[in-house]
């Protein structure tokens, strides 16, 4: 699949309505999930939520990807730190999805914006995905904690390797909402590598 940009069209938080809307903020997300977005070509939206507040630098690495610019985005002017940010994040994100409601919400990690994509999609009742499900680093970090209760929040748990799916298992997830999809970062390091990915279907719920 070429990594060349979607034909360009008007940004428009309209567009997330009976979309999959993609929640990221940071490098790696965006990185990351580039391969999936192109695979699900105009089903996918994008939702910025300026975690790493630089509007610029988000453009130009979406571009760099091969990626429109966000569907919506939330101008983090100030940078606020810490709970402030998550706060903010969550309260737009939740309005966004409710004036504009997608047929689904993504989201990756553990990052401010994956747990808050997660909480808000769960607080309006939209089903949500959660890529790179399972993945522990077995430490006491923020990121840790918000992985775990992602896993906890999503319909879909798309796990990257047979570890991670035993690790979700061994939390007691439902083994009915587990997916074993590969791992993105290898789908993303081939897109930046030859411009090409391979074909692999990420389930989301209906």
């Amino acid at each position: 699949m070429s990594s060349t940009p979607r034909q360009t069209r008007p940004s428009s938080a309209a567009r997330l309505t009976g979309r999959i809307a993609f929640v990221l903020g940071t490098r790696a997300e965006i990185a990351r999930l580039a391969p999936v977005v192109h695979q699900l070509g105009d089903t996918a939206a994008l939702v910025h939520t300026g975690q790493q507040h630089d509007p610029l630098f988000a453009t130009a690495l979406l571009a760099e990807w091969g990626l429109d610019a966000p569907d919506a985005a939330l101008d983090m002017a100030g940078d606020p730190s810490g709970d402030e940010r998550l706060g903010r994040i969550l309260a737009w994100l939740g309005a966004t999805f409710t004036e504009h409601r997608p047929a689904a919400v993504v989201v990756l990690g553990g990052s401010a914006s994956a747990i808050a994509g997660a909480l808000a999609a769960n607080s309006i009742g939209i089903p949500l995905a959660h890529m790179e499900a399972g993945a522990r680093d077995h430490d006491s970090e923020p990121a840790e904690q918000h992985r775990v209760l992602v896993d906890g929040l999503a319909d879909v748990l798309c796990a990257a390797t047979p570890e991670n799916v035993t690790q979700l298992i061994d939390e007691d997830c439902d083994p009915g909402r587990i997916v074993l999809t590969g791992s993105i970062a290898v789908e993303a390091a081939a897109l930046r590598a030859f411009g090409d990915v391979q074909e692999d279907t990420v389930r989301v719920p209906a």
